[in-house]
C-alpha cells in the first residue's frame, strides 16, 4: 500500500467515527431534559445564534443556572409542534378579510 491509499483510509475511517459520535449525540438529545444552547442547536439543526434569536424573541424561555443557559427539552418539542399552526392561522384570518 502506498502513502496515499492509506492517508485516504484514514480519512474515510476519521469521518466514519465523526459521524457515528454525532449520531450518537443527537440520539442522547432524545433522552436529555435540560438542553444546552448548543445541544438545542444541534437537535432543531440550526446554529447558535438562531437559538439566541428565539431567546431574545422570546419564543424560547431559557433557565439560567450558575450562568448557563438551559432549554427544556419538552418546551423545544412544543414550539415545533405549534410553528405549523401559527402558519395556518395566519393563513386562515388572511383568507377572511379577503
Amino acid at each position: 500500500m502506498d502513502n496515499d491509499s492509506v492517508a485516504a483510509d484514514l480519512s474515510i475511517v476519521q469521518s466514519q467515527i465523526a459521524i457515528e459520535q454525532a449520531e450518537a449525540k443527537l440520539r442522547s438529545l432524545t433522552v436529555k431534559r435540560w438542553l444546552r444552547t448548543d445541544e438545542v442547536a444541534l437537535y432543531l439543526g440550526t446554529t447558535r445564534a438562531s437559538i439566541k434569536k428565539l431567546v431574545m424573541r422570546q419564543r424560547l424561555e431559557p433557565k439560567k443556572l450558575y450562568g448557563r443557559l438551559y432549554f427544556d427539552r419538552h418546551e423545544i418539542d412544543g414550539l415545533i409542534e405549534n410553528s405549523g399552526r401559527s402558519a395556518s392561522q395566519a393563513q386562515q384570518r388572511s383568507k377572511r378579510w379577503r
